[in-house]
């Protein structure tokens, strides 16, 4: 079993993310719909600003977390 490293990911603003964030699926519904449908405007009435997890130098999102 691979252990993964934090230094191996990094924090990047969902703009940055746009087009990985068309395939992205937790399998999770609810959060599936807030990535899809509703973060940017949230961050747009400034109630947060989200964030994708990425592999270093791979904008594919594979988690996101909202601040």
């Amino acid at each position: 079993m691979m252990s993964a490293n934090i230094n191996d990911y990094a924090l990047m603003p969902l703009k940055t993310v746009e087009a990985a964030l068309a395939d992205f699926d937790c399998g999770r519904e609810d959060i599936d719909d807030f990535f899809h449908n509703k973060a940017q405007a949230y961050e747009k009435a400034m109630f947060g600003k989200t964030y994708a997890l990425c592999p270093n130098g791979d904008p594919d999102m594979i988690g996101g977390t909202g601040l």
